[in-house]
């Protein structure tokens, strides 16, 4: 029996990186009883090291404030990106307490995924984080679905 080509895909990787500890613990926690495999930053520089550090592709998604000492949630973004391969791709997703959210076209040209406005659901936010997930997947050419057999005559 061969093995379920969705079973196979790997579960999303988050990086969380807020300047507010309980808020990242608490995301952290809830994440990981959603089976998400996550790992923890928080500020910015310290989610750039992590990212660095860890394998090519070990990221999919990055959870991330927008206001952060040292880096804010832009310029992680812009350092990812930099550093981004399309095997390696991720989608970042910005938090923000702060001011209103961004318009489409200012989205596209930062790189974000998508602006989550704080407090957050967790519930909601761990659909947002598999909708980025499956985006990253699909820009690596992976697909989430079973490829259909070619028919044999």
């Amino acid at each position: 029996m061969s093995a379920d080509p969705v079973s196979s895909v790997p579960p999303p990787h988050v990086l969380v990186v807020d300047d507010e500890a309980i808020l990242v613990e608490e995301i952290a926690e809830f994440l990981t009883d959603e089976e998400f495999v996550v790992a923890t930053a928080f500020d910015g520089v310290e989610a750039l090291k992590r990212f660095r550090a860890a394998s090519p592709g070990t990221f999919t998604v990055i959870l991330t404030d927008l206001r952060m000492p040292g880096l804010d949630g832009y310029e992680l973004t812009a350092a990812i990106r930099a550093q981004e391969t399309d095997d390696a791709a991720l989608e970042i997703v910005l938090l923000t307490g702060h001011g209103p959210l961004e318009n489409p076209a200012e989205r596209a040209q930062s790189g974000i995924f998508q602006f989550v406005r704080k407090p957050v659901r967790l519930v909601e936010l761990s659909a947002i984080l598999r909708r980025a997930h499956d985006a990253a997947l699909t820009r690596r050419g992976v697909s989430r679905l079973p490829r259909p057999e070619p028919a044999s005559e």
